[in-house]
């Protein structure tokens, strides 16, 4: 599903109405920022399926990708498990003479928010970035009621409103907008199981 809404982090002197991450794939250089089971992953691994591209994670990219990679797009997923907030810039720097070695046509490149060093991370790659046609950060945003009912559908569940009212009842609603909790609480409901909060469904899950 490319139809995953997002907000643009940067560059923020430009302004306009691109809402979906497939509106952001005509540009070269894609950092893509999001929470913990946000959903990051599966949508770069459909992405790159549909862009006919490369998907690494950021832990195997350096070791395994290869020069017949030129011109393709090339997706690097889950920086932040390849280096904490304690490492210094080695990792990425091995990264980024990677990419520079292979010459890639587009990079896009995954990383937890909450990993995300922000302008420290982004003074890393942003002088290959100007160079190879400019960039943006962009953040996935939480599912939206759409979002939230195409995964009820595709995972059985064909009465959404019903499943909503219930987790709003139950007071969880706000686990419908991470995709990771919203399947963790689709399986438990198929076991007739609908938890209390968030703590009863890493629990029961």
């Amino acid at each position: 599903m490319l139809t995953r809404s997002v907000k643009k982090i940067e560059p923020n002197t430009e302004s306009d109405n691109k809402s979906l991450f497939q509106d952001y794939l005509e540009i070269p250089n894609i950092i893509l920022l999001g929470e913990s089971g946000s959903g990051k992953s599966h949508l770069f691994k459909n992405s790159s399926e549909y862009e006919n591209g490369k998907y690494y994670t950021a832990r195997n990219f350096v070791l395994y990708a290869v020069d017949s990679d030129e011109n393709k797009t090339i997706y690097i997923d889950a920086l932040d498990e390849k280096r904490s907030r304690t490492d210094n810039d080695s990792d990425i720097e091995k990264i980024i003479e990677k990419i520079i070695k292979i010459k890639p046509s587009k990079i896009r490149i995954s990383c937890r928010a909450t990993d995300w060093l922000g302008k420290t991370d982004l003074d890393l790659f942003k002088p290959y970035f100007d160079e190879n046609g400019g960039y943006c950060v962009i953040q996935l945003e939480p599912l939206n009621n759409i979002e939230i009912d195409y995964i009820l559908r595709e995972n059985g569940t064909y009465d959404a409103t019903s499943f909503k009212d219930r987790a709003a009842e139950n007071s969880i609603d706000s686990l419908l907008t991470n995709p990771q909790t919203l399947l963790m609480l689709i399986a438990l409901v198929k076991n007739n199981q609908f938890p209390k909060n968030k703590r009863e469904l890493y629990d029961k899950a």
